[in-house]
């Protein structure tokens, strides 16, 4: 859902408010709605350069009203899109509390305190979806014709 997005940006910023808040919130709600918390939150960083570049050349042009119209309608969809969500978004997070990866290992020591460490995943659990049947040929077999391949394109 990046290029629906990242086009209602676009259309946004070209001053297209309709089509523009139309794309943007559909590409972030169904981003959201996807439930890949990992890709939501590249896009969102994404979006952020995106945005940054853009209110840049606003700001240097002294185009503020416009600037201001665009955050706000930018802002308005990004509402629109999670509103929806909210109640995936609180299972998923009431999830992660309970989840087998073990709590956050983002803690720091205090002076005189020894810092929690957790083990994480096990080895074997975290291997055996990488190595199962086939996937260690196939690993191989990649290796084998990049070099075989690399000779013709000159590296």
């Amino acid at each position: 859902y990046m290029p629906l997005t990242i086009a209602g940006m676009l259309l946004l910023f070209r001053s297209k408010f309709l089509w523009g808040a139309v794309l943007f919130t559909l590409g972030v709600a169904l981003s959201v709605l996807n439930g890949h918390l990992q890709i939501t939150y590249y896009l969102a960083l994404l979006c952020l350069f995106i945005y940054i570049g853009f209110a840049w050349d606003q700001i240097r042009q002294k185009a503020m009203v416009p600037l201001v119209k665009i955050s706000g309608v930018m802002l308005v969809c990004v509402i629109l899109a999670v509103l929806p969500n909210l109640g995936n978004l609180y299972a998923n997070w009431e999830m992660s509390k309970t989840s087998m990866r073990g709590p956050t290992e983002l803690t720091q020591a205090t002076t005189g305190s020894a810092a929690k460490v957790s083990d994480g995943l096990d080895k074997e659990y975290a291997f055996a979806w990488e190595l199962r049947q086939g996937r260690a040929a196939h690993l191989i077999s990649t290796q084998c014709l990049r070099r075989s391949f690399g000779r013709y394109i000159g590296q």
